[in-house]
């Protein structure tokens, strides 16, 4: 270094640069290792670094040869590793299928499910392991058909025991149901595979309460019967379910019998439904469905009837198979059973007690007329055949309380005694009857009462006991909705109808018109003296106060029934003819000869209080209630009564209202009955039959007709009009009891005319209807009596329809017109069309209710 300063580094000093270039210069070309830098310290030179590197690199290189050969080694040994075992996977894959076309050349056929088409082929098919399964289709015994597994203990195919069919229908083959194992008469028949395994279902449409059914006999084309045609028929009986364990025969009764062949028969494959409609009980019919093939055997019958000794003999067809009956209207009191109503619960003497479970149970309704005001009325003991007073005792004590002690003290008088037998007592329906005690302890206070007999059944001998502190339903009264209270005064001073009554008959009149006044009896008349509708008279009142004096002029005199008799006989035990009408005006001969009814009683009520002999006075309302026992036609030689008849009537000024029902004593056959008809002297030039085929009014002649109910079913009235314009209206209600249209054949009419009279049909010879003891049929009807109110249509009238005014319109052609009330106080109330296509004003106006239709029309409204 020429300066060799030897300064500090940094250093800026020219002399030190010039050093450095001399030292970069030995650095950069120089061949030995190292050279001095300006600072006498030993730098490697780039001669140095290259050695270095390059003796690095070729250790590199050596390493990198070797892992290339390793890795190539590797891989040449994995290959050869894989195809050594891809031999040995060959090896044995050829072994096991050697193995497994052994095994199968062993089993031969058994590693296959079976199909056979017959039974037989199948058997010729021996498994050697369990739970092979097979499929025969085709066999000719139905029975055979289906799914099969071999048990390998027993060397035999076993039927599957439940079968994996595909519907809700076949799936019931060789079961019990529809059918269902019971005691009969204390035995327990064994079943009978061909029925089981050809029925799949049933159903019993319309089956009654209490009742149960079952398959008696069934045709596989017999011709033992019915002159040598085969026969299919089907013979099913209802029996009382309560009967039937222990004495089957009581009650029995054959509803589809072998001469009722189906109305409907459908057929799907080798399954047939067929419908058999029941001739004996309305609306009932049976469903069956079935596989006739299997029904063997065949061309003959299958008897399940004979006592004792065959299959099936005290099955029933399963009460899950039973459609029950929709209830009539007069039906619906069994709605209160196990309900606390009639009777509530109430504090006495600071106690409430539990209700009492078998009133609960048993006790439909409860009527108290006449209670005196500021009163309870209870149900404190019934004796349901206890023997503690001696002879079986059904008595039952009411007692009566004061509403405003009752809660502190209790203090409660007898109505009745256990001991009273004064009570009249008739079936309602099946074991549900009423009793009446017309005389109480009270005067004017009569009691009634609707019970279930069978709810006391099961603890008969045992009293129900209500009236001691502590029991159950002792502080319980009769629900006050149910007490009707007592009338204080003797005789209404004023009111629309002015009346006289007497034990035989009751004379009622009213306005009729601006000029004249109506008056009707009713009364106890003809050879069987039953009440009925008498003579219907006029006299002109001249402005006078509306009374009985004066001189009447009958214009329809008492000479025919007016509530309808019956052609009824007897199902057992009859003689004579089958095809006379009693009761009503009836006797042995027609009008004359011994009767063939007879009246229980016949009461007279304004308002609550019972009419006596002699009364007379003004009412609003005179209310009547009669009942008659009625012979057959094939009873009377006997006699022998077997209907029980009820009605009442109600009487308004202008209309009469009325309810039916008639109640089978023993088995018997209503083959005609009208319910209400009408005698129409006075009434007789013409008539229009509401809704009938005439589309209006036509002349009166003995003969018309409303038509067929099946193509005019709305012809629910008719209005006869006489030369005087006098008019009378009468209507039944086609929705209610016997009278609904489904009773009625549909060529049979409603309406029809003759003997100067006008009827309405019920039942007739086409529709008969099969009773049983204790079952009843109601109807209720009525009839309006006063001028036309009409203006510029055929008819306008007013009558009473459960106690509601009705309005009634008739239009014979289009046009609009006003029916005009004859109490101005309506005006403003509104009115609601019932029924028709008349159009009305939607209340009342101060001249009426204004009325139009396009056309032929009838309507009712309530007002």
């Amino acid at each position: 270094m020429a300066y060799n300063t030897n300064n500090p580094v940094p250093s800026s000093s020219p002399f030190d640069l010039f050093d450095n270039s001399e030292n970069f210069d030995q650095g950069m070309n120089s061949t030995a290792d190292t050279f001095r830098g300006r600072r006498g310290q030993n730098l490697y030179t780039w001669s140095f670094f290259h050695r270095m590197t390059a003796n690095a690199l070729a250790q590199i290189n050596v390493t990198i040869g070797a892992a290339q050969t390793a890795v190539n080694a590797a891989r040449d040994g994995g290959i050869q590793s894989i195809q050594d075992s891809v031999a040995s996977v060959d090896a044995a894959e050829a072994v096991a299928k050697e193995q497994m076309e052994a095994t199968a050349a062993a089993l031969g056929d058994d590693l296959n499910n079976k199909h056979a088409s017959t039974y037989a082929l199948l058997e010729a098919m021996p498994q050697t392991r369990d739970a092979v399964v097979a499929v025969v289709d085709a066999d000719p015994d139905e029975n055979k058909n289906g799914w099969y597994y071999w048990n390998k203990a027993t060397n035999a195919w076993v039927f599957f025991q439940n079968q994996p069919f595909g519907d809700s229908i076949s799936i019931n083959r060789g079961k019990a149901y529809p059918l269902k194992a019971a005691t009969r008469d204390g035995i327990t028949s064994a079943a009978r595979v061909a029925v089981l395994n050809s029925f799949l279902d049933m159903k019993i449409i319309g089956a009654r309460a209490g009742k149960v059914y079952r398959a008696e006999w069934i045709g596989t084309g017999t011709t033992a019967l019915f002159g040598g045609t085969p026969r299919y028929d089907l013979l099913v009986t209802e029996y009382v379910k309560d009967n039937y364990a222990t004495n089957s025969s009581l009650g029995a009764e054959v509803v589809i019998d072998l001469a009722d062949m189906p109305s409907t028969s459908i057929e799907s494959g080798k399954v047939i439904t067929r419908v058999f409609r029941s001739t004996r009980i309305e609306g009932l019919a049976v469903v069956l469905t079935y596989r006739p093939e299997v029904l063997l055997p065949a061309n003959s019958s299958i008897p399940m009837n004979t006592p004792n000794t065959v299959p099936c003999w005290s099955w029933i067809i399963d009460e899950n198979c039973y459609i029950y009956a929709q209830k009539d209207p007069d039906n619906a009191l069994t709605l209160n059973a196990g309900k606390s109503f009639p009777l509530k619960s109430a504090s006495r003497a600071g106690v409430v007690n539990a209700e009492n479970a078998l009133f609960k149970a048993g006790i439909l309704d409860v009527k108290a007329i006449g209670v005196p005001a500021g009163n309870f009325v209870r149900l404190a003991w019934y004796g349901n055949g206890t023997t503690a007073f001696g002879a079986p005792n059904y008595g039952m004590i009411f007692e009566i309380a004061p509403v405003a002690t009752y809660a502190t003290t209790g203090a409660a008088e007898l109505l009745t005694t256990h001991t009273d037998v004064s009570f009249e007592e008739f079936v309602v329906s099946g074991t549900i009857v009423t009793r009446i005690y017309r005389k109480t302890s009270r005067a004017g206070l009569t009691l009634s009462i609707t019970y279930d007999k069978s709810v006391f059944a099961p603890t008969l001998g045992t009293s129900v006991i209500a009236n001691t502190a502590g029991y159950p339903g002792y502080s319980w009264i009769v629900d006050p909705a149910c007490c009707i209270p007592l009338t204080t005064e003797s005789v209404a001073q004023t009111g629309p109808l002015v009346y006289t009554h007497t034990a035989t008959e009751t004379l009622i009149a009213w306005r009729y018109s601006a000029t004249q006044d109506i008056r009707v009896a009713i009364g106890r008349y003809g050879v069987n003296l039953v009440n009925d509708i008498g003579a219907i008279s006029f006299k002109n009142h001249g402005g006078q106060p509306l009374s009985l004096g004066g001189t009447w002029t009958a214009q329809t005199p008492r000479s025919t029934d007016w509530i309808g008799p019956y052609i009824v006989n007897a199902d057992a035990n009859g003689s004579g003819s089958t095809t006379q009408f009693t009761g009503g005006n009836h006797g042995y001969t027609g009008a004359d000869g011994a009767p063939t009814a007879e009246s229980v009683y016949r009461k007279a009520f304004v308002g609550s209080r019972e009419l006596a002999d002699g009364d007379s006075g003004y009412a609003d309302r005179i209310l009547f209630q009669w009942e008659n026992l009625v012979q057959g036609s094939n009873t009377r030689d006997v006699p022998r009564y077997i209907l029980r008849e009820q009605h009442t009537l109600s009487v308004r000024p202008g209309s009469i209202e009325t309810t039916g029902r008639a109640t089978a004593m023993e088995a018997l056959t209503v083959s005609r009955y009208y319910g209400l008809q009408a005698y129409l002297a006075g009434y007789n030039d013409s008539i229009h039959f509401m809704n009938g085929q005439q589309s209006g009014r036509v002349a009166w002649a003995n003969g018309l007709s409303s038509g067929a109910s099946g193509t005019f079913p709305d012809a629910w009235a008719a209005n006869a009009r006489g030369t005087s314009g006098f008019n009378l209206l009468m209507w039944v209600d086609r929705n209610y009891g016997i009278a609904k249209l489904d009773k009625l054949a549909s060529s049979s009419d409603m309406y029809f005319t003759g003997s100067t009279k006008m009827y309405n049909r019920m039942i007739d010879e086409s529709k008969p209807l099969s009773m049983q003891a204790g079952e009843s049929f109601c109807w209720r009807g009525g009839y309006a009596m006063s001028q036309n109110i009409g203006v510029g249509i055929d008819l306008g009238a007013i009558y009473m329809d459960s106690d509601k005014p009705m309005a009634l319109a008739a239009l014979v052609a289009a046009g609009s017109g006003r029916i005009a009330l004859p109490v101005p106080d309506r005006a403003g109330s509104e009115v609601t069309v019932k029924t028709g296509t008349v159009t009305l004003s939607p209340r009342v106006e101060a001249d009426g209710i204004a009325v139009s239709a396009s056309g032929y029309a009838v309507g009712a409204a309530a007002i």
